[in-house]
């Protein structure tokens, strides 16, 4: 997985399964310092945003939510995940 992460960030994700059929969900496990609100959102390789997720607070720990991803076309897509005190991981996701 290509991962990219902002310096500062007190949070990690893992995706799973990775590469992941359409019409389906998508597995975020979630490794927080600290209790945070956090906020997905799905963009194309163009940068258009193509799947937007209401922000939902996570306490500090592990914990695993599943992210709706059957509107989305088979292909290759960007998952950014932010804080809210600034934090930002973007990884890709693979749909067949």
């Amino acid at each position: 997985n290509v991962s990219q992460k902002t310096e500062g960030t007190q949070f990690d994700i893992r995706l799973y399964p990775q590469p992941s059929r359409i019409g389906g969900t998508m597995n975020v496990e979630l490794t927080l310092a600290r209790s945070s609100e956090l906020t997905f959102t799905v963009y194309d390789l163009l940068g258009k945003e193509v799947a937007a997720f209401s922000p939902s607070w996570r306490l500090e720990g592990k914990s695993v939510i599943e992210l709706p991803i059957g509107s989305l076309s088979a292909g290759i897509y960007v998952l950014e995940a932010r804080d809210n005190i600034g934090g930002r991981i973007t990884q890709r996701i693979e749909l067949y």
